[in-house]
């Protein structure tokens, strides 16, 4: 009973986490320090993986644990809410990525891209103004989808409604595609654009 404990290196009333700590190669990490911590207690426990990037924490008391993961050259690794269950073990296979060259936070201090005081804050819209946009951009997606009913529906509905139609309808290259169809001719005909 006594190599049994120590070959699964934990008791009826503790649990153990261990893995392998790998690169993003699937290389093992030699020496990489494992800090476990429990989120109950706060107490803390290192171990450093073996020859084969291995390591076991054994004798933890079941709960909930912070696992932080760390080695030269690399990104550590954080793993936070790790349940250990008693008598079983917890598998963590951390996977730490190649530290870049800026390893630190950088913080950039820069003017506020929106003004908040003074007269350029811009103009009121009405609602009229929405609205005339929305039928121009509902007619410009059926033209552009194929849909010339729903198109002339959203253009004659603008016309009715504004008296006017899209700027620059006559000349766009989007609106191409309504141009031979009689009932184009005929939205421009009511607004005066063509004789």
């Amino acid at each position: 009973m006594f190599f049994s404990a120590f070959t699964f290196a934990q008791s009826q009333t503790t649990g153990r986490i261990a893995g392998t700590v790998k690169d993003p190669n699937g290389a093992i990490i030699i020496g990489a320090e494992v800090a476990v911590k429990s989120l109950a207690t706060a107490e803390e426990r290192k171990v450093t993986t073996d020859a084969e990037g291995n390591y076991t924490v054994s004798f933890l008391p079941p709960g909930m644990y912070r696992i932080k993961v760390a080695a030269q050259g690399f990104n550590s690794d954080l793993y936070d809410s790790v349940r250990v269950i008693i008598t079983e073990t917890t598998t963590v296979n951390p996977e730490l990525e190649v530290a870049g060259v800026i390893v630190d936070a950088v913080t950039v201090d820069a003017a506020p891209l929106v003004r908040t005081d003074g007269p350029q804050l811009g103009r009121v819209v009405d609602s009229r103004a929405v609205a005339e946009l929305l039928l121009e951009a509902f007619a410009l997606i059926y033209t552009g989808l194929g849909d010339k009913n729903r198109a002339f529906e959203f253009l004659k509905k603008e016309y009715e409604e504004n008296q006017r139609l899209p700027i620059f309808i006559n000349t766009l290259p989007e609106w191409d595609s309504l141009r031979s169809d009689p009932r184009f001719t005929e939205l421009l005909q009511r607004t005066k654009l063509v004789p």
